[in-house]
């Protein structure tokens, strides 16, 4: 079972984007929240990063090849929040943070991670007063790279694209760290949104959904749980709706949680098909709940495609995948997406969806999203989703020899598949998802110098 996606729309949750008031100051060495009041603030915006802050400043341009790795930063914002309701409780979303950070609350420390592509949901609601104060720190990732040299496991084998190699160590992009294709800026900040989420009445903690096509039939199977903040705020019945087609919800109640289940049954559905070859059918879906005290809540999921794929056999050689969508052999016109903007990473949906129009006009019918580059956004997978691209993912693993052998790198790596894999899954565009990028070349030529040595030593 996993965590609610933050793409889950809750009627009974209030988002509250804290993407105003937001100030950025660099220093050389650590500092403190005790010790911030002789560095210099300038206005940023969140989400965003170094670079976009010193860009709307004028400070920086790309060209400068400035090392923001080289130094800490620190983001800051001060906000307003109305007191806690009772039935209510208040959850700090930081979407990702780049890459080495800390994050206090009014002086508490409430976060530390090491994985710009982590997101992080923080209980607030004991923190939370009047007038907050938030503050991110983005530690010096030159200094922690230093401090992973020559430390096991060793890597099998050195690559050419980026120039620091213990960057192996630390979960962050290629990006502005690799002199070849894209030598700067190095990102560094909170380059996802920050939201202050209040919930209210009843919380839904865990949701999955599994889509299917059964001869001419479309099948979804959704299990929920829910937990109540207050009395009479338990489900009695639900239901779960797609376009005009709807099942009812089952609960059973485990300790202070409320189990759901659903399966709901879509007669002669409309296929999902890449826009080459058909309409990119999609139905909404959302649940609906009533309370023991009569009232209803709605929760919204991304809409559901319905599509079958095949892969082929395994390919021989050279001879690469032979891709079917519904039982219909598919020819891939495929692009390598960048994000649009380099110095913040991120761009809002109305440009995303111009270049992913330009795309799909041109003829391109899939889209890779490479390993040296980030994760994309939600909106990225809706667009694609709507506008019928295909979608090959990589993990973004490339060409380092990764220390999974180490727990605690495992653990963040392991917490980052499961992630992405089940996000993807939404989405009837993800098509393919690869676990790294360009490393199978790495071993595949450690695997001949291995055989060649041992091969020189019989002689």
């Amino acid at each position: 079972m996993i965590a609610a996606s933050p793409d889950i729309r809750e009627e009974v949750a209030v988002a509250i984007p804290l993407d105003t008031g937001w100030e950025m100051a660099s220093t050389a060495g650590p500092e403190r929240p005790a010790t911030l009041n002789g560095l210099r603030f300038i206005p940023a915006r969140v989400p965003g990063t170094v670079a976009s802050a010193l860009r709307e400043q004028k400070a920086w341009r790309m060209g400068d090849h400035a090392r923001f790795d080289a130094s800490e930063h620190w983001f800051r914002c001060r906000f307003d929040a109305e007191p806690i309701e009772p039935g209510e409780e208040v959850v700090l979303r930081i979407g990702g943070i780049a890459t080495v950070a800390e994050v206090w609350l009014n002086g508490e420390e409430i976060l530390k991670s090491s994985s710009m592509f982590a997101a992080h949901d923080v209980d607030v609601s004991a923190l939370l007063r009047d007038r907050n104060e938030l503050l991110i720190v983005c530690r010096s990732l030159a200094d922690a790279m230093r401090q992973r040299r020559r430390q096991a496991p060793v890597a099998r084998w050195r690559t050419r694209v980026v120039a620091e190699q213990q960057l192996r160590w630390f979960r962050t992009t290629l990006l502005g760290r690799a002199p070849g294709f894209a030598p700067e800026p190095e990102p560094v900040g909170p380059w996802r949104p920050v939201t202050l989420l209040r919930r209210r009445r009843v919380v839904l903690e865990n949701w999955s959904r599994h889509a299917d096509v059964d001869g001419t039939a479309g099948v979804i199977q959704v299990h929920l749980r829910l937990r109540s903040l207050e009395a009479g705020a338990e489900p009695v019945s639900g239901r779960l709706l797609a376009g005009e087609v709807e099942a009812p919800l089952k609960f059973e109640e485990q300790a202070d949680r409320h189990q759901g289940r659903a399966v709901l049954r879509i007669p002669n559905v409309l296929r999902w098909w890449p826009h080459t070859h058909g309409q990119p059918s999609l139905y909404p879906l959302r649940v609906e709940l009533q309370l023991a005290d009569g009232a209803m809540v709605t929760f919204e999921d991304v809409p559901v495609g319905f599509r079958s794929i095949d892969a082929g056999a395994e390919p021989a050689g050279d001879a690469g995948l032979a891709l079917s969508i519904n039982g219909t052999p598919i020819f891939c016109r495929g692009v390598v997406w960048t994000p649009p903007d380099a110095a913040t990473l991120t761009a809002s949906s109305e440009v995303i969806r111009a270049r992913l129009r330009l795309l799909r006009d041109g003829g391109f019918n899939l889209i890779r999203l490479a390993g040296t580059m980030v994760y994309e956004c939600e909106d990225f997978h809706r667009l694609c989703d709507e506008l019928g691209l295909l979608v090959w993912q990589d993990m973004m693993f490339a060409n380092m020899d990764y220390p999974f052998a180490d727990s605690h790198f495992g653990d963040i790596a392991r917490a980052e598949a499961e992630a992405e894999m089940v996000r993807l899954a939404r989405h009837p565009s993800s098509t393919i998802l690869c676990g790294n990028s360009e490393i199978e070349q790495h071993t595949g030529a450690q695997r001949n110098a291995i055989s060649a040595e041992s091969r020189s030593l019989a002689d």
